[in-house]
């Protein structure tokens, strides 16, 4: 499958860095959860940008019953092109053929 898994559970669920942020006029080191986003495939042919929402235990853009069926890594500048204008267009990556039966 051309660069995408259908093994959701391995898909990047975010970053963990260490932020310096100043609370009560000190500067104080914390852990957060950066998003990590990722390409996702979902039913009916959909391909979209999506990162995990913790909180609520889903993939952005998708509820928790309908989770997507593929992921692929997100490269930023992997589908970027520049038009004449100097306009920045971003396309998506091709649904992967092998979900085309499950999407329809």
């Amino acid at each position: 499958m051309s660069n995408w898994s259908t093994d959701m559970s391995a898909a990047p669920k975010g970053r963990a860095v260490e932020r310096t942020v100043k609370i009560n006029g000190k500067m104080v080191k914390c852990n957060v959860v950066e998003p990590v986003y990722i390409w996702v495939a979902g039913r009916r042919g959909h391909v979209t940008r999506s990162h995990w929402i913790a909180e609520w235990g889903r993939w952005e853009m998708f509820l928790p019953d309908s989770p997507p069926l593929a992921w692929r890594r997100y490269d930023e500048n992997e589908f970027l092109t520049v038009d004449a204008d100097k306009k920045q267009h971003r396309s998506l990556p091709a649904y992967p053929s092998e979900l085309l039966e499950e999407a329809g």
